[in-house]
């Protein structure tokens, strides 16, 4: 069975079409080199613009979102780097320092209404 390419529709916005039912927007990312600039079309899902359109700064351009972004570390690369009785210790850690901080939260507290 041979599947063909879904149609592409205009939406009247140069940005935006649609294809099967997801409406797309394409937008450009610029590749600096040297003293030259090229661009680079790419095409989202509505909810993947507005995601990223959410994330976009005041005054930052959409490729500088990209760019920031995808300099970001995850929480991901962590997985692994600590043995499962390293990590429990860690935990105890935080919980012990927990419970001394709501300790003396409530002392403090205590001392205010009194």
């Amino acid at each position: 069975m041979v599947v063909g390419r879904p149609k592409i529709r205009a939406t009247g916005d140069p940005t935006k079409a649609t294809e099967g039912h997801e409406t797309v927007k394409t937008v450009l990312h610029k590749h600096v080199y040297m003293s030259e600039t090229s661009y680079r079309n790419i095409r989202l899902t509505e909810e993947a613009y507005q995601h990223l359109e959410r994330r976009k700064q005041p005054g930052e351009s959409f490729s500088d979102t990209v760019e920031r972004i995808a300099g970001e570390r995850s929480w991901l690369e962590l997985a692994g780097i600590l043995s499962n009785e390293e990590a429990e210790t860690m935990i105890e850690a935080i919980e012990e320092r927990d419970e001394h901080t709501r300790e003396r939260l409530d002392r403090l507290t205590d001392m205010m209404d009194a």
